[in-house]
């Protein structure tokens, strides 16, 4: 269902999420992490300053804007359990991540729009399930530190 841009008066139509891919970076080379099922690519808040005083107008308060809290990038994977304990391979470097105070450079390309996200962050949570009838799978949270790029994703 085609939704109206108000911004420059044209037709905008959703897209599928299908497709996106998350990268890590493991040493010099950004590695795809496979089995994304779902992905939160960033959780973008602001803090709000007080800037009320004295002399505010009709007793109402002023703010202005702070500073921008990229937050966090979260995502479910289907999770290889033979691989869980190898730290070279993508899901095992995710969880062993856990046990470091070191940060990752991090991709998301959402490659139905052609759209690149780049950022550094931590491992902030690894959380697996092992149901007995049910595919194993991990939630994991990166927080996001530093500034956000966007840009359009290089052709080869």
């Amino acid at each position: 269902f085609p939704s109206h841009d108000t911004h420059n008066n044209m037709p905008t139509t959703p897209s599928v999420g299908h497709g996106s891919k998350l990268y890590v970076k493991i040493g010099s080379t950004y590695t795809l992490v496979g089995g994304v099922r779902s992905l939160q690519p960033a959780s973008l808040s602001r803090n709000v300053l007080d800037t009320t005083s004295q002399d505010s107008p009709s007793g109402f308060m002023e703010s202005m804007p702070g500073n921008t809290d990229p937050g966090s990038t979260s995502f479910e994977l289907l999770v290889d359990l033979t691989k869980i304990a190898d730290a070279t391979a993508p899901h095992g470097y995710l969880a062993s991540r856990m046990y470091t105070q070191d940060s990752d450079d991090w991709r998301v390309d959402f490659t139905q729009a052609g759209t690149r996200l780049e950022f550094s962050g931590f491992v902030e949570n690894f959380q697996m399930s092992t149901p007995h009838d049910n595919l194993a799978t991990a939630n994991v949270s990166v927080k996001i530190s530093g500034e956000i790029t966007r840009s359009e994703i290089p052709t080869t």
